[in-house]
């Protein structure tokens, strides 16, 4: 730091270690990283920082029009070990959970969904996209609650297992490219 610099360099005063602030500097970082993804507004920058071994990361695709991937986007999608591109597909049911570079996922048509469990078998998921009509809609629950934004685009929960919380939920507008992200 600057201030220890000065303290050394002017003053002769020797820097020192702190044992209990080196033992938590990972938690620290990694808390810091949940909450920095609350600042990503791109897809494909917000993508890049959910290949975390700490994180599961939930996807639901809500919408009618085909979805339009950001540039480098699909390729952090397959980084987390997805498959399935949605780009370019009307009305696609699409869901996918992804941990550790292992995911499960579908797309197609009609309802799809499945659910789990995460934490060694302590917590229960269950995440569903409908697709296109009238009825359109995706659902990412974890425990007992709702935590989709339901929003046209791809829906998108980060769950910690570090600190046992969901640290983001958030909508990206893959139908329209150009929109922010919301929250």
């Amino acid at each position: 730091s600057r201030l220890g610099k000065i303290l050394s360099r002017e003053y002769g005063i020797a820097g020192q270690t702190d044992p209990q602030w080196e033992d938590t500097r990972a938690w620290y970082e990694g808390v810091k990283k949940d909450c920095e993804l609350i600042y990503q507004t791109g897809l494909s920058d917000y993508l890049a920082c959910l290949d975390d071994a700490r994180y599961t990361v939930f996807m639901a695709i809500r919408g009618e029009e085909p979805a339009v991937l950001q540039e480098g986007a699909w390729e952090r999608m397959n980084a987390l070990g997805l498959k399935e591109n949605p780009e370019g597909k009307p009305g696609l049911s699409y869901y996918a959970v992804a941990a550790g570079g292992a995911a499960i996922e579908a797309a197609g048509s009609g309802e799809l969904g499945t659910e789990g469990r995460i934490c060694g078998g302590r917590i229960s998921y269950e995440i569903k996209s409908t697709g296109a009509g009238e009825k359109s809609a995706c659902s990412i629950r974890i425990g007992e609650s709702e935590l989709s934004r339901n929003r046209r685009g791809l829906n998108v929960v980060v769950y910690n297992h570090v600190t046992k919380t969901v640290v983001d939920s958030v909508c990206f507008d893959i139908m329209d490219p150009a929109a922010p992200a919301s929250r």
